[in-house]
């Protein structure tokens, strides 16, 4: 765990206090939701455990803003960690509302750390409109433990998965290819 823990802070780390020349945009599908049969349901348990273990894991960016859909279960994900840094949600722009979404980055966070909470179909349709291709499909109705890091230059867009477990108090971490 600590090596897993070392390496990633290796990976990403490098230029956390130095001023980026590159937009980073951390995306992650919501936590896992309760199973009550709401059309806006809440985290379950195990979602709050992975909404903290997420925190955890990014609380080493230096987080600027936080976008979410306007559902309950992106809010409490992404929560803990904008509680931490002090940030407000921002889930005015839809879910599908990519162009909007793009602009407002590039307006007020340009070279700045980002993270946005969406959903299974939205987080790797969202990669797909930036990279204006379709190079990641939608998560699977399971799958709650994927994150992505995309990497917005002048001159290009860089993006790679990967997939974040949890179990009592450990945290692996590894990429995916594809």
């Amino acid at each position: 765990m600590k090596n897993l823990c070392f390496i990633f802070f290796i990976l990403f780390s490098s230029n956390l206090h130095a001023a980026q020349d590159f937009t980073r945009l951390i995306l992650v599908r919501h936590a896992e939701k309760s199973i009550n049969h709401r059309e806006n349901p809440d985290l379950s348990e195990k979602g709050q455990l992975r909404a903290e273990a997420l925190k955890g894991l990014l609380e080493i960016f230096d987080i600027k803003a936080v976008y979410t859909s306007k559902y309950l279960r992106t809010k409490q994900t992404a929560k803990p960690l904008a509680d931490e840094a002090n940030l407000v949600i921002n889930s005015d722009i839809g879910a599908k509302d990519y162009d909007s979404l793009k602009d407002h980055i590039h307006s007020f966070y340009k070279k700045e750390s980002i993270l946005v909470v969406g959903h299974g179909n939205t987080v790797p349709a969202f990669i797909n409109f930036l990279h204006e291709e379709e190079k990641y499909m939608s998560l699977e109705e399971d799958e709650f433990n994927k994150i992505f890091f995309v990497e917005i230059y002048e001159d290009k867009i860089e993006s790679h998965k990967y997939s974040f477990d949890f179990k009592e108090g450990s945290l692996n971490f590894k990429k995916v290819h594809k």
